[in-house]
């Protein structure tokens, strides 16, 4: 629906009479006319008072102004004008504004046709209902623009009256290509600057995404008139959503798309709760708040395009939980969240320890035991052992007990000694010398006798020192220096890892030094070396997930298990060259002896070379019921020496 609009005229005149002097209104049709209108002489600094008609025009922001002046020959500086105001969105034509001033101008003289200029100014002129305004710049003087000929006319000026050179000055002078000798003075001549068309933009119409809309920093809720090439900053704003912000140039480019429109919240607006005891987590810090993979910081946003909405997972960690998904293709965009509940996690760990042969339980020689735990375990549960690879659930884990040489300075009776190779030895423990039947009676003894068996054990004590003394001062210069220098540097690293790493790069030669620097490795260069292919078999079980990556470990094993027997040994240079020992192992023929001395996983008696791996005739080595391919355990009775 349109509204119906009105122009507004007035006839004014600057002269000197005798009388009056300067400008006054003579007629308008609007007392608020009047308040805009001022006296246009200026003009004559440009244009010289001989023209017959200087017209100009100027641009308000709701509406534009054109005069039409006629100077008094021979009276510098008087002059008579017509003002017609004309809003903007009037449907009206250039040739219809050219009438429209053909009338009025008609009437510029002292005494006008006030009935004629009623009837003017009552015509109704209609339009849209809100009108946009223009914003103008900080405007200059004076420009002038030429019309006439075949280029451009006036009607043309008036049809396209809203043009940016229009705007950047107060006044634009419209003057005929015949009164161009008129013309004097500095002036801007725009005439050669072509005509563009304005863009209206209405603000939108009842957002259906729920947005409110601003230019700037007001809201958008009146037409706004672009010149040509101008664009306003427009911005959506709703609660829960991305501001979405655009530059438009027109009505087109205000239609909002799937993309443009973001999803945004807090990741503190996520609600992470223990599901039994409804303790919370902190988003960001004690959880950790991963989308789509990509790590969310503490405080930090989450901004989702609702096109891609279906698309996107909200990953919760929290350490000892269960990771919690948040699938959004089940939750409405505009829905909230729902509270994510995490139930503990439950981890469980079986390990394995040697049991003492002492305790008299004969039939088993490991003793299993499980911890369940809501969070992952790293070490060795018991302090003091160490685990025998990579703690895995799932799987039995080997604890060995830590080894490491130290002086007891406190143990009399060396019960916990240790040799070079790291095994530990147990000896008999001591007498009791509470018990009654061991003590001996001093009273059987004079003061004498004891006073001469404690210089005896003084001396023997002396001698004893003095020969370990020089024992220790007899060593290899050479080796004491190395021994100095190797204190100097930092403990090498000797964990199974480097062991299994030495290994697997040791080339075609397995030397003895090298075994013997790590822990797990000590007296296995010895096992091979002297053809022990039982005991080679029992350390290879022990350790096969490791070593059976590694090929020249695996024949070996495998020849050991093919009952082959061999006395003495292989090499006694300290180095064993892996490919020509190979080759022999593999022609060796079958043990003739006891089939259980020939099979690595046979109960029973075994006697070895070494003596320091056979026990007594009658002592027997057990195995765990339960597992059967758990390394066997060796005792010496006569010497007490057990290995862990």
């Amino acid at each position: 629906m349109d509204k119906e609009y009105k122009v507004e005229i007035a006839i004014v005149r600057c002269q000197t009479t005798s009388t009056s002097s300067g400008f006054e209104t003579v007629y308008s049709t609007d007392k608020a006319l009047e308040t805009s209108i001022i006296d246009t002489g200026l003009v004559f600094h440009y244009i010289d008072a001989s023209a017959s008609i200087i017209r100009l025009i100027s641009l308000r922001e709701k509406g534009w102004f054109i005069v039409s002046m006629k100077p008094t020959i021979g009276r510098d500086g008087e002059y008579r004008a017509s003002w017609v105001y004309i809003p903007f969105g009037v449907n009206i034509s250039g040739s219809e504004i050219k009438e429209l001033l053909n009338e009025i101008e008609s009437e510029i003289k002292n005494e006008p046709d006030e009935e004629k200029m009623k009837f003017i100014a009552s015509k109704p002129y209609y339009g849209p209902i809100s009108v946009p305004s223009i914003n103008l710049p900080e405007q200059e003087s004076y420009a002038i623009r030429f019309f006439g000929g075949e280029d451009l006319s006036l009607e043309d000026i008036l049809e396209n009256i809203i043009q940016r050179e229009h705007c950047k000055y107060k006044w634009v002078i419209l003057l005929q290509q015949e009164d161009k000798n008129l013309v004097h003075g500095n002036i801007t001549d725009i005439t050669n600057t072509k005509f563009y068309p304005s863009t209206v933009i209405n603000p939108p119409v009842d957002d259906k995404n729920g947005f409110d809309v601003y230019v700037n920093t007001k809201r958008f809720s009146e037409p706004i008139r672009l010149l040509y090439g101008d664009s306003i900053h427009v911005t959506w704003k709703r609660k829960g959503y991305a501001d979405i912000r655009k530059e438009v140039h027109n009505q087109t480019d205000l239609h909002l798309s799937k993309s443009d429109i973001h999803r945004l919240f807090s990741i503190n607006e996520i609600s992470i709760v223990d599901k039994k005891t409804k303790r919370a987590f902190v988003p960001g810090g004690e959880a950790r708040i991963e989308v789509n993979n990509v790590l969310v910081q503490k405080n930090g946003y989450i901004e989702i395009p609702i096109d891609k909405w279906n698309q996107v997972k909200i990953n919760i960690f929290v350490p000892g939980y269960k990771k919690v998904c948040i699938d959004l293709s089940k939750i409405q965009v505009g829905g909230s969240l729902p509270v994510c509940e995490l139930t503990p996690e439950v981890h469980r760990y079986t390990f394995s320890i040697p049991i003492d042969p002492e305790c008299g339980v004969r039939d088993v020689r490991y003793a299993e035991f499980s911890i369940e735990s809501q969070y992952k375990m790293t070490g060795s549960p018991i302090k003091g052992y160490r685990c025998l690879g990579n703690i895995q659930e799932n799987k039995p884990n080997d604890l060995r007990q830590e080894a490491k040489f130290s002086v007891q300075s406190q143990d009399p009776y060396n019960k916990n000694r240790m040799n070079q190779k790291g095994i530990r030895f147990h000896d008999p423990t001591p007498p009791d010398i509470s018990n009654k039947k061991s003590q001996i009676k001093s009273k059987k003894w004079g003061k004498d006798k004891l006073f001469l068996i404690g210089i005896g054990g003084l001396i023997a004590l002396l001698l004893i020192l003095a020969s370990i003394y020089n024992k220790s001062c007899s060593t290899d210069k050479n080796l004491d220096h190395k021994e100095g220098c190797a204190k100097c540097e930092s403990n090498p690293d000797t964990s199974w890892n480097s062991a299994l790493d030495m290994l697997k790069n040791c080339g075609n030669v397995w030397k003895e030094d090298e075994f013997e620097k790590y822990e797990d490795l000590k007296g296995v260069y010895g096992i091979i070396n002297t053809y022990r292919f039982k005991d080679f078999a029992n350390f290879y079980a022990e350790h096969e997930k490791d070593l059976k990556q590694i090929d020249d470990w695996y024949r070996l094993y495998k020849y050991s298990l093919e009952k082959k027997y061999k006395n003495g040994q292989y090499s006694t240079t300290g180095k064993i060259t892996i490919s020509k020992y190979l080759d022999e192992v593999s022609k060796l023929k079958e043990s003739s002896g006891n089939v259980e001395d020939r099979n690595p996983t046979t109960k029973g008696k075994r006697r070895s070379t070494d003596p320091k791996l056979n026990g007594t005739p009658g002592d027997k080595t057990s195995t765990r019921k339960t597992d059967g391919n758990k390394p066997s355990k060796k005792q010496d009775n006569s010497t007490n020496e057990k290995y862990i």
